[in-house]
């Protein structure tokens, strides 16, 4: 077991090692609708919206998520938004001008990091997730979608595989016309 490994392998204080697995916290399985609506609002969400969460640095892959979420819009007549999280001011502003380019400066909505407690939130309220990492370790995300009991779409990388199986549809993050369908 990972606890006997590394009780085994470091001189620490065996007496206090717990081992706390990988998973979503609980607030992903619950549903607040009363004090959802004022958390969404709060962050001025009041229409329907796909979510993007767990960061925003090059290989979350965000330039083509926008270009796909164009193509969507676009092919669906959907007036569904886009909600991103995570990122500091420059990566953000790098985006906005993907944004800008696209023509969807009123669709796609960046909320930089949020509070504490309100991912759950909004995980259990997007109408669905996307997620076209380039590369991801366990993929916290992918199981926090899954808690909120929320369809997503995620690049078909071996991690998201094992944990997913056939619950998320997968997609090909280099191709922007497969986020698109997803």
């Amino acid at each position: 077991s990972v606890i006997s490994d590394v009780k085994r392998n470091f001189d620490l204080n065996k007496k206090k090692l717990e081992l706390i697995p990988m998973a979503a916290d609980k607030e992903f399985l619950e549903n607040k609708a009363s004090t959802d609506k004022n958390i969404l609002k709060r962050y001025g969400i009041i229409s329907e919206f796909m979510l993007n969460f767990g960061g925003i640095g090059e290989r979350k892959n965000i330039g083509s998520l926008i270009k796909a979420y164009s193509m969507f819009i676009r092919a669906s007549n959907s007036k569904m938004n886009l909600v991103i999280t995570g990122g500091d001011k420059e990566q953000l502003n790098t985006y906005r001008n993907i944004v800008d380019e696209f023509g969807l400066k009123d669709r796609v909505h960046f909320l930089g990091w949020i509070e504490q407690g309100s991912l759950p939130v909004l995980a259990r309220n997007a109408k669905f997730i996307v997620y076209p990492t380039f590369a991801e370790g366990f993929g916290l995300p992918l199981a926090e979608a899954m808690a909120a009991r929320t369809p997503v779409a995620v690049s078909k990388l071996p991690s998201f595989l094992k944990m997913g199986e056939n619950v998320p549809i997968y997609i090909d993050p280099k191709d922007p016309k497969s986020i698109s369908n997803g």
